[in-house]
């Protein structure tokens, strides 16, 4: 697929450690593909982090997960989220509230 575009791919998280982002992680290295992670500043750095290692590390806060969503969507051209039909997801709903707002483009996988 990265040979097929005009532009460079790069495959954006939000880092989480369970679910879609863990396996879009090992998708994307193992096909030797850029990944990127923003995560909220509570957490601690990894070289995948857009931003820089003095940022992360902070003391935790709930408006951190937002401002890790915000700046996802900002930074992102496409937005491929990936939910489940048996529960109320408050990230991805916070994320598409956000993804309106922004008037994005943006598609829904339901598993």
């Amino acid at each position: 697929m990265k040979d097929e575009l005009s532009i460079p791919l790069e495959i954006i998280s939000l880092g989480r450690k369970f679910g879609a982002d863990k396996y879009i992680k090992k998708f994307t290295l193992g096909f030797d593909m850029k990944y990127l992670e923003i995560i909220p500043y509570h957490e601690r750095w990894n070289q995948y982090c857009v931003d820089e290692p003095y940022m992360f590390g902070r003391k935790f806060s709930p408006r951190y997960y937002f401002m890790a969503y915000k700046k996802f969507i900002d930074y992102c051209d496409r937005i491929i989220l990936f939910d489940t039909d048996l529960f109320d997801d408050i990230v991805v709903n916070s994320v598409k509230k956000i993804i309106k707002k922004c008037n994005k483009e943006y598609m829904i996988f339901l598993g």
